[in-house]
């Protein structure tokens, strides 16, 4: 009997050993799962980053400082004539002005990078964010007399890791904006807060039914900021600095329109779901 009672044993400590191993392997295999996503996630932004500063810097920069160049040089050579003298002044001007506007965007990539690295992820009512999104298309669609549709398939207690700062102030306004700036006026633009295939991700959709985007566009990778329908104008750096503060909580965006004339949807992927579905 003794003896038997030492094999058991014997074979309930292998059995708890194994056991272990294998829920610390399970465990590592999930950490190095989400520090990939993590990875994907930054050196996504990165690249993006990195093509922003490079078109910036080889067209934005560079074209108006060989302009002022040229300018000067002319200037100093005495080959403007006198009457000209304003009209040149004037091209110096706007194109000073073109390079003091490539400083200011890549001072707001820093200034973003450094404000993002210091916030830490709080969790946030899908509730909340959908009364956020409420209060300030009331002021953005305003101008354009567009309408807002707002449709939640998530249970109330529903939460999401992100920062209320950002959420506020980089991630929904430029979300609500691109949807005014690209609808025609007295459109409509509906929000949808759904889960993603049951899965741990909560999906938030823009959908606008304005101009769309062409497949052109979408493979230029929309490298050059496009007017709105009323000739807005920004500097093209809405989504990008969104981008860069969501994949700060893990989170990330996707951007899609069926074509030209199609309106286009623009969903918020937001991590870390709380509750039961």
């Amino acid at each position: 009997m003794l003896s038997q009672n030492i094999v058991l044993l014997a074979l309930a400590s292998l059995v708890a050993t194994n056991l272990l191993v294998v829920l610390m392997l399970l465990r590592r295999r999930r950490q190095s799962e989400r520090e990939l996503r993590k990875t994907q996630g930054e050196l996504r932004q990165e690249r993006e980053l990195s093509q922003v500063l490079r078109r910036t810097l080889s067209h934005d920069l560079a074209n108006p400082l060989m302009a002022i160049r040229s300018y000067l040089t002319l200037l100093e050579d005495g080959k403007i004539k006198d009457e000209h003298l304003p009209r040149t002044l004037e091209k110096v001007n706007a194109n000073v002005t073109a390079a003091f506007k490539f400083i200011q965007r890549a001072r707001s990539i820093g200034l973003a990078q450094r404000e993002a690295s210091a916030m830490v992820s709080e969790l946030i009512p899908v509730a909340e964010i959908l009364a956020e999104i409420e209060s300030q298309s009331a002021v953005l669609f305003r101008g354009k007399e567009l309408q807002l549709e707002v449709k939640s398939e998530l249970p109330l207690e529903f939460q999401v890791r992100a920062h209320r700062i950002a959420l506020r102030e980089h991630i929904l306004p430029v979300a609500l904006s691109n949807a005014a700036k690209y609808s025609q006026r007295g459109g409509v633009v509906k929000v949808v807060a759904s889960l993603v295939n049951q899965s741990s991700t909560v999906a938030i959709t823009v959908t606008d039914n304005g101009v769309g985007i062409s497949k052109e566009e979408f493979e230029r990778k929309l490298s050059s900021p496009r007017p709105g329908t009323e000739d807005e104008f920004g500097e093209g750096m809405g989504l990008i600095l969104m981008g860069l503060f969501l994949r700060k909580f893990g989170a990330d965006y996707q951007l899609t329109s069926e074509g030209s004339g199609q309106g286009s949807t623009l969903k918020l992927e937001l991590r870390r779901v709380i509750g039961k579905f």
